[in-house]
């Protein structure tokens, strides 16, 4: 490992791919923030690919042009900004 000491911030706003990631950086110095990034603060729409976590997307039509099988949840927006400020 190069920067041993190093802390990394990952986002992800998927909420069904939490419990998998959390497991993978377990023991790491590895920060989740369990939210997109976004220009602007709130909430938006994410598209989760029911079939596959790869294709999900905060662009409708990311996800529609492979199936209509999909699921809207809302998830939180930060702006890098606004995360650099709580650390």
């Amino acid at each position: 490992v190069r920067f041993p000491n190093a802390k990394i911030y990952a986002f992800e706003p998927s909420p069904s791919l939490e419990k998998t990631i959390l497991k993978n950086i377990a023991n790491r110095n590895i920060v989740l923030n369990k939210s997109a990034l976004a220009e602007k603060e709130g909430e938006m729409e994410f598209f989760i690919h029911k079939a596959s976590q790869q294709a999900n997307s905060l662009i409708k039509e990311n996800v529609t042009f492979y199936t209509d099988n999909i699921e809207v949840v809302k998830v939180k927006k930060k702006t890098l900004d606004k995360v650099a400020e709580q650390y």
